[in-house]
């Protein structure tokens, strides 16, 4: 299942590299990382059945990428919203 990032901070290769390299760290859960340094978006394949098993992998991804040294959200489609439980 794909999921979106808006992440800010990447203005370079080595900088989409950086964030390419913290979520394929996460480990199983991600099993592509494709980056679009001009629209500042990053889209990731994780492993999921449903879609509220991709949603709950939205904070790990975050995470993730705040750690690497950037800014990151969810990019979630229209009429939908994450909810803290």
């Amino acid at each position: 299942m794909l999921l979106d990032l808006k992440v800010t901070g990447m203005m370079c290769d080595g900088c989409a590299n950086s964030v390419t390299k913290a979520l394929k760290a996460i480990g199983d859960l991600v099993k592509s990382v494709e980056v679009n340094l001009e629209d500042g978006v990053v889209e990731v394949e994780v492993a999921a059945e449903t879609i509220g098993d991709a949603l709950e992998a939205y904070p790990a991804l975050i995470f993730a990428v705040t750690e690497a040294g950037f800014e990151a959200e969810a990019m979630l489609p229209p009429g939908s919203e994450l909810v803290e439980i």
